[in-house]
């Protein structure tokens, strides 16, 4: 019996093969333009639901790509940038727009 386990867990939690859809996308792009849009001004500037860009907003924040600074009113939308480093370890480096 072939029972090989040094790569079990090598892959968990990795989100760099993660594929954003062209929402999603757009959605990143209204935040580097202006990192205080709310989710209604996404909605209204895409054409969709305000739960629709709700949904979205909550999958790129699991997939690590961004996250939310500041309070819900008051805050900020930060884009979160992966790197590799010279070693080959992900550098996860927070991006304010400004």
């Amino acid at each position: 019996m072939y029972n090989n386990t040094s790569n079990v867990g090598d892959n968990v939690g990795d989100v760099s093969e993660i594929k954003l859809t062209e929402r999603q996308q757009k959605i990143i792009n209204l935040i580097r333009q202006s990192p205080s849009v709310t989710a209604k001004q996404m909605s209204e500037t895409l054409s969709v639901s305000s739960r629709t860009i709700e949904r979205d907003l909550s999958a790129l924040k699991e997939a690590g790509e961004l996250m939310r600074d500041g309070k819900d009113n008051d805050g900020v939308w930060v884009i979160i940038k992966k790197n590799e480093s010279l070693h080959g370890n992900n550098i996860n480096d927070r991006l304010m727009i400004d």
